[in-house]
């Protein structure tokens, strides 16, 4: 409870940047269609990644790095 309390006022985030641009655009998603927090998020982050991709590729290189524990050497945005 503490924990989600700290996240949710923001307190971790003091003094790092940040990016929950999937987050603010998820809660406009649920209120116009009515859909879960989850189902929300499965439609966003692979349309929103796709398109920052190419200005976020050191990022989404390290995250598949230290996530999936793909190597980041030789990665490209590949469009769909």
């Amino acid at each position: 409870m503490w924990a989600s309390a700290m996240a949710e006022n923001d307190i971790l985030k003091i003094g790092k940047v940040t990016d929950f641009q999937a987050h603010q655009i998820e809660h406009q998603l649920g209120a116009y269609t009515d859909c879960n927090y989850g189902q929300g998020f499965a439609v966003i982050h692979p349309a929103l990644y796709r398109h920052i991709c190419k200005d976020s590729l050191k990022q989404f290189a390290s995250m598949a790095e230290k996530v999936w524990e793909v190597p980041a050497e030789g990665v490209d945005c590949v469009r769909y």
